[in-house]
């Protein structure tokens, strides 16, 4: 199933992050399938070895961001922290060769080791990416007023001192979506990071 969005999200955010909030381009490593770097071709391993750079010797007063949009989806929970059950997926271009990249993983690998005074915020425009980092708490729009804060998973999971936070395009059970209505017709975005 083919996303048109995924590709005018990248840009969008490398733009965002450029005109906004004066990241350098150095500073920025994107992944799609327009690269011609084989290395920012979004595969399982190039997710992952982007994932260690963002990581990579963190001090304090940085401030990190992390961008997936593409497809998501969920697995059979064995080690029983999910409520539902379900693990959380990214699903990277290679994922029926390459496999899955689990939620634990993603916490193990981005959350856990976060020191104190570093920020990460997360933007996940993906099916069934509510609870995609396994932060320690959510909060959802309910009928038009938040939720209570909710603790997300049966196990605790949390930073090494520092501070995430995730924006997810829709709940666990639930599918994202792309739009161009959004744009007024003249670019195909995933919905929910149109709203950034």
């Amino acid at each position: 199933n083919q996303l048109g969005g995924c590709i005018t999200d990248t840009r969008f955010m490398q733009h965002l992050l450029r005109t906004k909030f004066s990241f350098r381009d150095e500073d920025i490593l994107m992944l799609n399938e327009e690269q011609a770097n084989p290395y920012q071709i979004p595969t399982r391993q190039n997710i992952l070895m982007g994932i260690s750079w963002l990581t990579a010797g963190l001090q304090p007063g940085d401030s990190l961001v992390f961008l997936y949009s593409g497809h998501g989806g969920q697995s059979r929970d064995t080690a029983g922290d999910e409520w539902d059950g379900m693990n959380e997926t990214l699903l990277p271009l290679d994922h029926g060769r390459a496999g899955q990249i689990v939620d634990d993983e993603l916490n193990a690998r981005m959350v856990a080791p976060l020191p104190a005074g570093v920020t990460m915020t997360c933007f996940v425009d993906a099916c069934h990416s509510g609870s995609i980092l396994d932060l320690p708490y959510q909060i959802t729009p309910k009928g038009g007023a938040l939720s209570p804060w909710l603790q997300a998973s049966r196990v605790f999971k949390s930073t090494a001192g520092g501070l995430c936070v995730c924006f997810s395009g829709c709940e666990d059970a639930q599918t994202s979506a792309d739009t161009s209505k959004l744009a007024r017709g003249q670019a195909t975005t995933g919905a929910m990071l149109y709203s950034f």
